[in-house]
């Protein structure tokens, strides 16, 4: 009900003008919009799960918009220092990509370089050197695309807790067959597979910014625990491109603790984003960037009215973090 009432509240501002007022306003241009992507659907995953995934016409209809509504999209390092600074341009917009799945490089990639936009990579790196599916989203995967009960994935994660990647790589396929599904050839297309290493080069010599999303896409409560993550992720993004200094950070899953905030300082990272939806202002903690997930579930009004920023003075639901993203968690 309540969304239905903000799209109707959308739509007017859109039709009455007030929408374009907004973004034009010196109030917009004090507040940065910064946008988060997950995946762009290689086959059937938008349907599967429209809250991470985008059937690719969603996708380019996304940044048909932005430059029909002449929004400035800068690179994150240029939109943190200038939010900070005060010195943002009108409509500022930061585009940022979360995981670096192989749709990103095959799908996304392509209309990146069509419409010239600076886009951060905030790349997990442990499976990039693994030529097998991330087994959390894939379990859940399988379990929809068969048809099985959906308290089996948690079933599953429990049993998966001890296992190492070869054992938990058997456990997809031995749940794939029971299922009847084609599990080599839902790997052969590279569903919820990530970039190779490289891929991962080609993307950042095609001017793809490469930043931190841990290692092993996991944080922890203990700092010698979360700085490892951090320091062998940042280790494997030299590596796959050659490039080093990495001071942008995504928080996994968008869970995050107040400490964390001065952890990263301390490895020198200048910036983190949430999935707290929102703009950000000059005094918002640079280390907690509220940020737009773009899901299936929003509508062109709704990205229009984001990116005016109506949408964030209207009342919005806090995002719920991903569960299991602490390395000393129960498994889930």
């Amino acid at each position: 009900m309540l969304q239905a009432i903000k799209r109707s509240v959308f739509r007017l501002a859109n039709n009455s003008g007030l929408n374009s007022a907004v973004l034009n306003s010196a109030w917009r241009q004090r507040r940065l919009l910064i946008l988060c992507y997950h995946g762009i659907s290689l086959y059937d995953e938008h349907q599967w799960d429209p809250s991470l995934y985008l059937a690719a016409p969603a996708f380019r209809a996304g940044f048909h918009l932005l430059r029909e509504m002449e929004c400035n999209v800068l690179p994150l390092d240029e939109a943190v220092a200038g939010l900070k600074a005060g010195t943002l341009p009108p409509r500022s917009v930061a585009i940022t990509f979360d995981d670096g799945f192989y749709d990103f490089y095959l799908h996304a990639l392509p209309v990146i370089r069509e419409f010239r936009f600076p886009i951060t990579l905030y790349l997990t790196t442990y499976y990039c050197e693994r030529n097998q599916p991330v087994f959390d989203p894939m379990l859940s995967y399988l379990v929809w695309k068969g048809k099985a009960n959906p308290a089996e994935v948690r079933d599953l994660k429990l049993q998966a807790h001890t296992l190492d990647r070869t054992q938990k790589d058997e456990l997809l396929r031995d749940l794939a067959r029971r299922l009847q599904l084609d599990y080599e050839g839902i790997c052969d297309r590279r569903i919820l597979h990530l970039m190779r290493p490289d891929e991962v080069r080609q993307a950042a010599e095609a001017g793809i910014d490469i930043q931190l999303h841990t290692h092993r896409h996991r944080v922890s409560n203990r700092q010698s625990l979360f700085d490892r993550e951090i320091i062998d992720n940042r280790d494997r993004i030299k590596a796959f491109t050659g490039q080093n200094g990495q001071r942008h950070f995504c928080y996994p899953g968008g869970f995050y603790l107040n400490e964390f905030g001065d952890w990263l300082r301390q490895l020198g990272v200048v910036s983190a984003t949430t999935c707290e939806p929102g703009l950000a202002t000059r005094d918002t903690d640079p280390l907690f960037l509220p940020r737009l997930v773009l899901t299936g579930g929003i509508s062109r009004d709704d990205l229009r009215a984001w990116a005016s920023g109506l949408a964030d003075f209207l009342p919005h639901r806090r995002t719920t973090p991903a569960a299991g993203q602490l390395l000393e968690g129960p498994p889930v």
